[in-house]
């Protein structure tokens, strides 16, 4: 019975230390936790201090791809992300404070260097990669809430369009021989600028001319999904 326990031991350990094979496909599904860090909101204005200084706080992302394994040690994925819960708060020279939702879809094309298949090194399960991705994120700030001496006020929302670019870090490991890894990683995203359109902002009761606003933003995440090999 030891034997047998034993040989089969052995076989799911070759099994799931393999590596993955050049020329499959596969596709992926991933969530995250992100934060963003110090963000500075500048305003389309000519006063002496336009700008609003914050913090993005924390949210979530949900991802899809489809990947392929061009050699041992050389892949690349199609992303789709979409990200929510993120809000800017800041506060203005005046003291008064803003506070607004950030929705972001993102899409990109990723390289990774699969560390394992460079080397040649025996890791056991383990398959870990460093990537770089570039691609376009859409943006949208949700309605302004900002509060001054003055009460409440509700200001312009806003998307934007922008360039996006990665870097990531981690590990996929192996659980069945080139069909199916767990991947969990570090991500450091630039999506580009957000803002918020001119219009007309409400405080009181008395409509008045509202600002255009933009910030760039940049999120760390931390990330756990499956790949499934074809």
């Amino acid at each position: 019975m030891k034997r047998v326990f034993f040989a089969a031991a052995m076989v799911m350990c070759t099994l799931a230390s393999a590596n993955a094979e050049a020329g499959q496909w596969y596709v992926r599904g991933d969530a995250g936790y992100g934060w963003g860090g110090d963000t500075e909101l500048k305003k389309d204005c000519t006063g002496s201090d336009c700008s609003l200084k914050g913090d993005l706080g924390d949210g979530g992302a949900i991802g899809v791809g489809v990947g392929y394994q061009v050699k041992p040690w050389l892949r690349t994925e199609a992303t789709i992300t979409y990200r929510s819960g993120y809000r800017f708060e800041g506060t203005d020279s005046t003291g008064g404070h803003l506070q607004q939702d950030l929705d972001a879809v993102t899409g990109m094309v990723n390289g990774y260097v699969d560390i394992r298949g460079l080397t040649k090194t025996k890791m056991g399960v383990f398959h870990p990669y460093v990537g770089a991705g570039i691609g376009v994120s859409h943006n949208q700030f949700g309605s302004v809430e900002y509060t001054d001496s003055s009460g409440p006020a509700k200001l312009p929302s806003g998307d934007r369009t922008d360039f996006a670019w990665s870097l990531a870090a981690g590990t996929g490991i192996m659980v069945i021989k080139n069909k199916l890894m767990f991947d969990v990683g570090y991500r450091y995203t630039d999506l580009g600028r957000a803002g918020t359109d001119a219009g007309e902002g409400i405080q009181g009761g008395v409509s008045s001319p509202a600002d255009a606003s933009e910030a760039n933003i940049r999120l760390h995440e931390v990330t756990a999904g499956l790949r499934y090999m074809f």
